[in-house]
């Protein structure tokens, strides 16, 4: 152990470092008021349509496929840190342009600006917790990180719900705030020199600069030849269009129904509630089973409370429903985000984690106006309906496909471990770069 470097005992067998990273995650899910909240803000206070009011959501995700694209390859040249400053403190600007701008065109632009700046630094943390935790216990990290998440946004919704009743601005206020300190604190613990030393299981980019330098044009080459990470890609892709539908139309059908926001909060909390409790027992099972057939049930049982939804119209149904599609939450995004890591090669984990961030910066633009189309032209049965029926083929293309995805999967992450004990006994990774 080299002298300076702090090394606690860590629970679960994870080192301390992906505490430090779990405490910022937990702290930035804990302020994430705006997004969930958004189409009822831009129906309530501009006093958008609904078709307009999505279609300038859409806006958001179409600033994060941008991200998604510059973020990997872009933490994998300069350094995971560096841009996940730029995206925290970046995003919590946008966040106080929101509510200033008035047309929809103004809203849109500073939208897609924060899809920007706010995704950028997703593929930097998904790699940085690669880079700190040794592979075979990725998939717990991930997890855990899942975890921190959903328990963030357990918490979230009764707080901005509090804030609203004030001001809606006050929402953009304190999630921006949220963002600078959360920037602060990962700075200050993981910088260059920092106590919890340079990252295990990271590539030192002076071991081969003239490669290093070339990362985002040969890491996409070989993810984009890629076909098993294409494939999860696709169907995750679509799994998270439908997902997203919590938080782009089904608050507006609620609405319609009569049911108030507090009720859509409770749900939200609900979601978030029974994935915190679940979470880390689920974690147990979970890890007993082939990544690739976990994931297929997930999706599944997803399908299931999205049926569900179809027949809801009182708040006791609606809890039903989501009940159900948490359930198959459990299993769905840690397990695909761990897949995505043993997949990806260590020089260009930035790069697939980019890749595997479409799932969501896409499925933010395309839910909230596919969605909106399909409410305001068909109606929320047909909606829900559809939903189920997209995830049902999602699981069975998963489970038709998991033997050889699994396989894939073993064979990489038995690679690097290899790769690890032919390397150097010591490297000089330079902490500032990641």
């Amino acid at each position: 152990m080299s002298r300076g470097v702090w090394r606690p005992r860590s629970p679960w067998g994870l080192p301390g470092a992906f505490w430090v990273i779990w405490v910022g995650i937990l702290v930035l899910w804990t302020g994430r008021f705006v997004v969930p909240f958004l189409s009822t803000y831009l129906v309530s206070e501009p006093g958008l349509s609904v078709t307009h009011a999505t279609a300038v959501v859409s806006a958001y995700g179409a600033g994060g496929v941008v991200a998604s694209l510059l973020g990997g390859t872009l933490s994998d040249r300069i350094g995971r840190l560096p841009v996940l400053m730029v995206s925290f403190l970046g995003g919590a600007a946008m966040l106080l342009a929101i509510p200033l701008a008035q047309s929809a065109l103004s809203i849109a632009a500073v939208l897609f600006t924060y899809g920007i700046v706010g995704h950028l630094g997703g593929p930097a943390l998904g790699a940085m917790i690669a880079d700190r935790v040794a592979p075979d216990l990725r998939p717990r990290a991930y997890l855990l990180q899942v975890w921190a998440m959903n328990l963030g946004f357990a918490i979230g919704p009764i707080v901005a719900v509090r804030l609203e009743s004030v001001s809606f601005t006050l929402i953009f206020v304190v999630e921006a705030a949220v963002c600078v300190a959360v920037a602060v604190f990962l700075g200050r613990l993981l910088r260059s020199g920092g106590r919890f030393g340079p990252p295990a299981f990271a590539i030192d980019p002076a071991l081969d600069a003239n490669e290093h330098g070339r990362a985002g044009r040969g890491g996409y080459r070989r993810a984009l030849a890629d076909r098993p990470m294409l494939v999860l890609v696709a169907l995750m892709l679509v799994f998270t269009v439908v997902y997203f539908q919590a938080t782009s139309t089904l608050p507006i059908v609620m609405g319609e129904q009569g049911l108030s926001l507090e009720a859509y909060a409770a749900l939200l909390t609900v979601n978030g509630a029974l994935l915190c409790v679940l979470q880390v027992p689920a974690m147990r099972l979970i890890e007993r089973v082939p990544g690739s057939v976990a994931l297929a049930v997930g999706v599944g049982v997803t399908a299931i409370g999205y049926a569900l939804q179809a027949v809801a119209d009182d708040t006791t149904t609606y809890v039903v429903a989501v009940v159900t599609w948490t359930l198959g939450e459990l299993a769905t995004f840690p397990v695909a985000a761990a897949m995505v890591a043993a997949l990806a090669p260590a020089r260009w984990r930035g790069t697939y984690q980019g890749i595997y961030g479409l799932t969501w910066s896409g499925a933010h633009m395309m839910a909230p106006m596919l969605g909106g189309l399909v409410l305001a032209h068909a109606g929320s049965a047909v909606l829900w309906w559809g939903c189920a029926g997209l995830l049902a083929a999602v699981a069975t293309t998963m489970a038709v496909t998991a033997r050889g995805l699994e396989a894939e999967v073993r064979e990489r992450r038995s690679a690097e471990r290899k790769n690890r004990l032919a390397e150097p006994a010591t490297q000089g990774v330079s902490e500032s770069a990641r």
